[in-house]
This record gives structure tokens, C-alpha cells and sequence, in this order.
């Protein structure tokens, strides 16, 4: 048996795992045996599929065709059709070196299992991956560079990120949602914005969740209040948004101009 560098192997593991994540891709999280070989097991039919069609884009080189505004659970496949999938991920990645396919029955359902995968080959699979995903890529960047413009990151604790074919955003405080909502509604926010806990907090998250779906579509907001055994102060989590919600906020972002109100002396 061959040594192999560990720290390699870990390392483009967890790069597989984050990419599959991104991809929405449902399987088990990919395992690293005593011999530095990646295992990537429980993969459904539709998993496949949406595997073989990401792959497919990013062998091409280009981002992988829009996925519908809606996604729906994907019904079950019987065998043959995951052999067929199977058939066409094998036909994808020979000569690539990527690694063994199987079809097993698991559970009373035909799953496909990805075996084999040494360092290179996982690493290979992965960009792959984030070249089929370049849209959701640009797209988180383009959304950070515009929240940093107008200084929404606070240091970094809103970070775009792509997830289960989304973009995730991250947690903001109370006044730094307040000065969100103002750029994207234009109604101004004083320069000593207060926030009482119980009052104005749950207000200002139900007009930062207004003001996104009036200038780029739906965003869910969750509202943490101030907890007193922990000492943390009141938060607002802005939950996962469509690729293309993103690119309008972003466009809005972009567009925006802060307004403030002056306070009387």
C-alpha cells in the first residue's frame, strides 16, 4: 500500500463535501478510508442526475442551466432508470481516473455509490462541481461586494455563501438591518438608530424582509432576541435566497443610496 499525504486527502474530502453541499447533491458525506480513498455512498437517482448534469457543465467549461425558481423533491427512480444514470455518470468520467461506480440496492431503493476516489481524483470531481455552479459563485461575490460597499458585512458575520443551490447570507443586527431596509426602501434611518429590544427590533425585521421582496423578490427573516443568560444582543438571520433573487439584490445593492435623517441639536 501506497503512503499518502493525509493532510491532502483531508483536505479535498472536505472540498468534496462543501461542493456537494453547494450542489444540493443528497448523499452520505463523503468518507476517507485507512487508505486515503474517498467513498461518496447513498447517492438517489435524481442526486445522480443532478451530479452527471453539473459535471457535464463543468467538463464543458460553462455554468450548469438555470435551476426552475421552484425545486421540488425529486420522486424516487426504480432501478433501471439509476442504472441508466449510473451508465451515464461512468461514460462521463472514464479516463478521468474519478473513481468506481456501483448501483446497490439500499433500503428498499436503488442508490448509487461513488468508490475509490484518490486525492486528485476528488479534487478533479470538485472543480468540476464549482465550474458547473460559476453562477451561484458569482453571483455570492458580486452580493459580498456589494453588502461591503455599503458596510452590511460587519465584518464578515453577512457572508454570501452557496448552498443547496441557494445563496446564503448570514445574521446582521438590528441597526445594521435598519440601514439595509433604508437602502433598498429609501425611507431614511437616524444616525443614533435606537433599538429597543421588544419594539422596534421585530419591526425593522419585518421591514428589512418587505424591502428585499420589493426590490429583488422573497427573503425570509428570523428574528433572535437579546438573551440575557448569554449576553447576546438582538440578531436577525436573513435566510437562504434563489440565485435569482441574489442577482437583483445585488442590482439593487449597487443602485442604492444611503439616507439619513439629522437630529435636531
Amino acid at each position: 500500500m501506497s503512503p499518502f499525504n493525509v493532510s491532502a486527502a483531508s483536505d479535498a474530502c472536505i472540498g468534496l463535501r462543501h461542493a456537494l453541499d453547494a450542489a444540493a447533491i443528497s448523499c452520505m458525506d463523503p468518507a476517507l478510508d485507512d487508505a486515503g480513498l474517498m467513498h461518496v455512498e447513498d447517492l438517489s437517482g435524481p442526486a445522480g442526475r443532478e451530479l452527471h448534469s453539473l459535471l457535464t457543465a463543468g467538463v464543458a467549461g460553462h455554468a450548469a442551466a438555470p435551476v426552475p425558481s421552484k425545486v421540488l423533491a425529486p420522486a424516487e427512480m426504480s432501478m433501471a432508470e439509476t442504472v441508466a444514470v449510473r451508465n451515464d455518470l461512468d461514460q462521463l468520467l472514464a479516463g478521468m481516473a474519478i473513481g468506481d461506480l456501483s448501483v446497490r440496492i439500499h433500503r428498499d431503493r436503488p442508490v448509487i455509490h461513488l468508490s475509490n476516489l484518490d486525492t486528485s481524483g476528488a479534487e478533479t470531481l470538485t472543480a468540476l462541481l464549482w465550474t458547473g455552479l460559476q453562477d451561484f459563485l458569482i453571483t455570492a461575490r458580486d452580493l459580498d461586494e456589494a453588502l461591503q460597499q455599503h458596510d452590511l458585512s460587519e465584518e464578515g458575520a453577512l457572508s454570501p455563501r452557496v448552498r443547496n443551490l441557494r445563496i446564503t447570507l448570514g445574521k446582521v443586527t438590528v441597526p445594521t438591518a435598519a440601514r439595509f431596509a433604508s437602502l433598498l426602501d429609501g425611507e431614511p434611518v437616524s444616525d443614533d438608530l435606537e433599538c429597543p429590544e421588544y419594539a422596534e427590533a421585530p419591526k425593522i425585521a419585518d421591514r428589512l424582509g418587505r424591502a428585499v421582496q420589493a426590490a429583488a423578490g422573497f427573503m425570509d427573516v428570523e428574528m433572535h432576541y437579546y438573551c440575557q443568560k448569554c449576553g447576546h444582543d438582538s440578531s436577525i438571520t436573513l435566510r437562504e435566497i434563489r440565485l435569482d433573487v441574489a442577482q437583483r439584490l445585488v442590482v439593487a445593492l449597487q443602485n442604492a443610496t444611503e439616507q439619513h435623517v439629522d437630529l435636531p441639536l
